[in-house]
């Protein structure tokens, strides 16, 4: 070790470091740096698992692997596959070592460190330095010991549970927090007053994401991890106080609320939605009043079973819930909003009513939108996306003229989003949760959210599942289900909720035919028709399918001459299309994984699923938009996805007075957001 050292002086000629941090046999040539670092000079010093002492056969073992891994060199995808809690720069960091390494010099590591044991330079350690030790969970892979560490009481040991050796690649957050809380200490004149060890608890715990540092009698807060607290403030002066974690400022993680960009959009935004209000709005309009009308006129035992209108109501409880908190200001404004007999009704007092609140209930995805901003590593182009998604055509066309309140859903769809984003995923799973019971049509991404919040949340790195936090995952989700779900229960209105839910009768395709797979089915079953009639082509036809489904009419769908299509057969061929890059998403269970695979569970269900709506082309487009600034690939599909995507709208406007609103806009949206991004992507 001594001749590393004297190898790598010549890099580090200067005495005075504030922070030093090492991992491994880095952490152990920290420590054989000692002798020569000032002992007069603060200094921080944080050494994640070090091999500390290891007895002969351990380091014999080691020896063994450590050399082999040089001479039988793994790509990054096979150590991306052994590790998913890695970042994939990680995976090629690590192929790059192997291939530096030379096995001879690995073996003369071992050899020539004999017996191995390093604690001696603690005791060389000066009063001017702080010196923390990250230890890995030995349930995983134990190097570093704690009981080695019981003599030397001015080291700081961090126990840092469900992490392998690699800590820094597994939590880097622990790493930067640690070496920010010993820096802390020596800046503002902290001192140890107890060598409790320090335990992280799970990532998913903590609800606070911004990093707060508390001038309190405690230890700087983490970002996102809780620990017991082991240091006393010592006669510091006063410090300004962090803000608390329900002030805005904070909330939105900024040092103001919004920049003037964001004042113009919004106000743009919802400038353009007033001067839609006289528009055309189809029969969902009529739909939504008279859920107002149920949920405000019926006790909550009738809410599934009235069938006054035709539009009955078919949305899971929440969105009940939240009609029924509609309708409470909407029987002032006008009783007759309220009347469940008032069929179409559609004065001026419900149009402006029922548009005023999709264009507040946006305030969800706003919001949403603007914490992805603050948390990007390129905030600029975050914020173009961003924008994108809150001006979108898709938005415009379907809420704003069309009517429905698909940004307020999608805006819960996003901060589940986000929440996996910065590692909350308890909370990323409470909040699809809630989403499922606002409207189940969200099931389509389900596969996605479970095999990633099973492998990366509920279960270590090495496979094994961590009860704590399966028990706290479904504890969240059945309390969700249990307050959406529980009053009907309890009147024994169970299985009517579901049959309004999941009507299958309503036939493979919807009214406008999403342009998905069944759509050309159903277009070559015409076909064949038609050369079964003209050229007695020998098909069996079916003279029940001579009548069906070619009329763009809800209804059953049989087929003249195909098989006909089942609700089964499209959710066994949908399912078999996710599995693909579901067990993609089960070996490399990061961020952008899950990403990725809710925009395929989302195009696959398009594709294949049973009724689908022309306006499930959202479920695919929201989610694709947050990768469209990647790369070039991406930023490919996210404008065919695009361009396509909004195109297979414009029938949900056949009036000729939004003709030119829906072409226009789209044009200029095009124009804004996708010429941007391509040159980004491109440089």
């Amino acid at each position: 070790m001594d001749l590393i050292v004297e190898d790598l002086r010549p890099y580090l000629s200067a005495r005075n470091y504030d922070l030093i941090i090492g991992h491994s046999l880095g952490g152990v040539t920290v420590m054989s740096f000692f002798p020569h670092l000032s002992q007069s000079h603060p200094t921080a010093i944080v050494l994640v698992d070090p091999p500390l002492q290891q007895g002969a056969e351990r380091i014999a073992v080691k020896d063994a692997i450590f050399s082999a891994s040089c001479i039988n060199i793994k790509d990054a995808s096979a150590y991306l596959a052994e590790n998913p809690l890695w970042a994939v720069k990680d995976t090629i960091y690590r192929e790059l070592g192997t291939r530096l390494a030379d096995p001879e010099a690995v073996h003369g590591i071992y050899k020539r460190n004999q017996p191995w044991n390093f604690l001696h330079h603690f005791e060389k350690t000066s009063t001017e330095w702080k010196v923390t030790v990250l230890i890995s969970d030995p349930a995983i892979q134990q190097t570093c010991f704690i009981d080695d560490l019981q003599p030397f009481p001015h080291v700081r040991p961090v126990h840092v549970p469900n992490a392998g050796h690699w800590i820094q690649y597994e939590f880097p957050e622990i790493v930067v927090e640690e070496a920010l809380k010993t820096s802390y200490v020596l800046l503002f004149g902290f001192r140890l007053i107890s060598r409790e060890i320090h335990h992280y608890s799970s990532p998913s715990t903590i609800s606070d994401p911004a990093p707060s540092y508390s001038m309190s009698n405690s230890s700087p807060s983490s970002p996102r991890y809780a620990q017991q607290s082991t240091m006393q403030e010592d006669k510091t002066p006063e410090q300004p106080k962090a803000l608390p974690w329900h002030h805005p400022a904070r909330w939105l993680n900024g040092s103001q609320l919004v920049t003037r960009s964001e004042v113009d959009v919004l106000l743009f935004s919802t400038a353009v939605k007033l001067l839609l209000f006289p528009s055309y709005h189809s029969t969902d309009f009529e739909v939504h009043r008279n859920w107002l009308a149920i949920t405000y006129s019926l006790p909550i035992s009738q809410w599934y079973y009235d069938t006054t209108s035709q539009w009955t109501l078919d949305y899971p409880p929440f969105f009940a819930y939240f009609e029924k908190l509609l309708s409470i200001p909407a029987s002032f404004i006008d009783p007759q909003i309220v009347d469940l007999h008032n069929l179409n009704y559609d004065a001026w007092s419900v149009v402006v009513y029922q548009r005023s609140t999709v264009i507040l209930s946006e305030i969800v995805l706003g919001t949403a939108l603007l914490r992805f901003i603050r948390g990007a590593v390129d905030p600029s182009w975050q914020r173009v996306l961003s924008a994108s998604l809150f001006l979108h055509p898709g938005f415009l066309i379907i809420d704003h003229i069309h009517f429905q309140y698909n940004g307020f859903m999608f805006g819960i769809l996003l901060w589940s989003i986000l929440m996996a984003r910065e590692g909350r995923k308890l909370a990323s799973g409470l909040l699809f949760a809630v989403l499922l019971n606002f409207k189940h049509i969200y099931m389509y991404l389900a596969p996605a959210y479970f095999v990633y919040l099973l492998r990366s949340h509920c279960m270590s790195p090495s496979g094994e599942i961590l009860p704590t936090k399966f028990i706290s995952l479904a504890n969240a989700v059945i309390l969700v289900f249990g307050a959406s779900l529980g009053p009907f229960i309890l009147i024994g209105q169970l299985p009517q909720l579901v049959s309004r839910l999941f009507p299958f009768t309503r036939g493979l395709n919807h009214a406008y035919w999403a342009p998905n797979a069944w759509a050309l089915v159903t277009v070559m079953d015409r076909a064949l028709l038609q050369l079964a009639r003209r050229f007695d082509a020998g098909f069996v036809v079916n003279q029940q399918g001579v009548v069906s489904t070619s009329r763009g009419l809800v209804g059953d769908t049989t087929f003249a001459v195909l098989p006909t299509v089942k609700p089964i057969h499209t959710f066994a061929i949908t399912i078999a299309f996710q599995v693909m890059f579901l067990v993609k998403l089960w070996r490399t269970p990061n961020y952008k994984s899950f990403l990725t695979a809710l925009t395929l569970c989302g195009y696959t269900s398009y594709m294949f699923g049973w009724h689908v709506h022309e306006k499930a082309i959202l479920l695919v487009l929201v989610p694709l938009s947050l990768l469209a600034a990647d790369d070039y690939a991406h930023f490919k599909t996210y404008m065919i996805a695009s361009v396509s995507g909004i195109f297979s709208l414009f029938p949900l406007l056949f009036t000729p007075s939004e003709t030119l609103v829906k072409i226009v806009y789209s044009l200029i949206w095009g124009l804004m957001v996708l010429r941007p991004l391509q040159k980004q992507v491109y440089e």
